[in-house]
């Protein structure tokens, strides 16, 4: 096995078990609303953008098309996502968050950051440095690399 395959047999282990204790999934309004990383991305991209057609925020979560209509759906059920008809085209459909979502964003965001604060507290200050490092130089690398991933946006 050559040192990047190790290093990946490495870290993929580590960032899923750092999801499962930081992710959406973690805090008590993504449990109580059911919410995923996929349906908290598309959330937020419906919110920070004002809305999207379902062909763009398919394109902004890298998600095949049914894949992502099964995800608004989901979160239509939950209230948190509201369909619209485009006003300059009546063919497609524009998905904007509702109050309820928006206010879900907020509560999720909060909530993480009072499970990862304390967490970051008890780091030396070095190793918080390292792991900002670390992640800014993944997030370089994953856009520099063409194809690895989807256009998209940071909030």
């Amino acid at each position: 096995m050559s040192e990047q395959s190790h290093r990946l047999a490495a870290v993929m282990p580590l960032l899923a078990h750092v999801i499962s204790h930081l992710g959406v999934q973690a805090t008590p309004s993504g449990k109580k609303l059911g919410l995923t990383n996929t349906r908290m991305m598309a959330l937020a991209s419906a919110s920070f953008t004002g809305g999207l057609t379902m062909t763009d925020l398919a394109n902004e979560l890298g998600l095949p098309g049914p894949l992502a209509t099964r995800t608004v759906d989901e979160l239509v059920q939950r209230g948190l996502l509201e369909r619209h008809p485009d006003p300059d085209d009546r063919r497609r459909v524009v998905v904007t968050a509702t109050d309820d979502g928006i206010s879900a964003i907020k509560d999720v965001h909060a909530e993480a950051e009072s499970i990862f604060l304390p967490v970051l507290e008890r780091m030396a200050p070095e190793e918080a440095d390292a792991l900002v490092t670390g992640l800014e130089a993944l997030i370089r690398v994953l856009h520099e690399a063409n194809g690895l991933l989807p256009s998209h946006r940071h909030q």
